[in-house]
């Protein structure tokens, strides 16, 4: 599943590469907006059991092609004194 995230702060009195402070007041907080781009055709990936997961599933999640779940599914596994 590719997924693509776009954000857009439109009308953004501050739009320059960060040389001003992440919290200066003439920040723009109300116009951002972040567009999520997907294949229709393609469903999304389910999210894998990790919290009560038993150690053979979370094995398992190491089989997986997300990087994501397989670097969450190492931390629980160090969290748990596997690794």
């Amino acid at each position: 599943m590719v997924l693509c995230n776009v954000i857009d702060w439109q009308q953004c009195a501050l739009l320059e590469h960060m040389q001003h402070n992440a919290r200066d007041p003439l920040r723009d907080h109300v116009h951002g907006r972040v567009y999520r781009i997907t294949y229709p055709s393609r469903p999304l990936v389910e999210p894998a059991k990790i919290v009560d997961a038993s150690i053979d599933e979370l094995l398992d999640n190491l089989k997986l092609p997300e990087y994501r779940t397989k670097y969450r599914t190492k931390r629980e596994l160090r969290a748990r004194g596997c690794l």
